[in-house]
């Protein structure tokens, strides 16, 4: 089984949900981990072509200062260990991270359970988090 994780903005989730129709197409349902913040449970909440969707409290981390920061980290990690125990029940095998905000817990998650890690970034500018996972991924596009 496999897990797509990201997003945020619609940039990051129009090429979550194609990755999920491509693996619709090949008869594999994986499962979405995002966010309750920005618009991931606009775009997959009610979305049948992933077996479940999880929505998992975090937000981002670059443009807090102080303690706000710090206490965006400690959530990070929290829903990282969350992922991990999802990871467990689905069965997963791969997480495939389109970046953002969103992605955060479960590509720390795949990290922490010795996942493989598959890193897609659509920007010209590689974003703060892709920058951070990707010398940990299994590839990266």
């Amino acid at each position: 089984m496999i897990a797509i994780t990201g997003g945020g903005t619609g940039g990051h989730l129009v090429i979550a949900k194609a990755i999920k129709e491509e693996l619709n197409r090949r008869g594999i349902k994986p499962i979405y981990i995002g966010s309750t913040s920005g618009q991931d449970k606009a775009w997959f909440e009610n979305d049948t072509g992933f077996e479940q969707t999880y929505f998992l409290e975090s937000q981002g981390v670059v443009n807090k200062k102080g303690m706000q920061k710090l206490l965006s980290l400690c959530s990070i990690v929290r829903s990282a260990f969350t992922c991990k125990k999802l990871f467990k029940k689905h069965n997963i095998k791969a997480i495939f991270s389109v970046g953002g905000y969103s992605a955060a817990p479960a590509s720390f998650g795949a990290l922490i359970y010795g996942l493989p890690l598959y890193i897609h970034e659509q920007n010209a500018i590689q974003g703060k988090l892709n920058s951070l996972l990707r010398p940990f991924a299994k590839d990266f596009f």
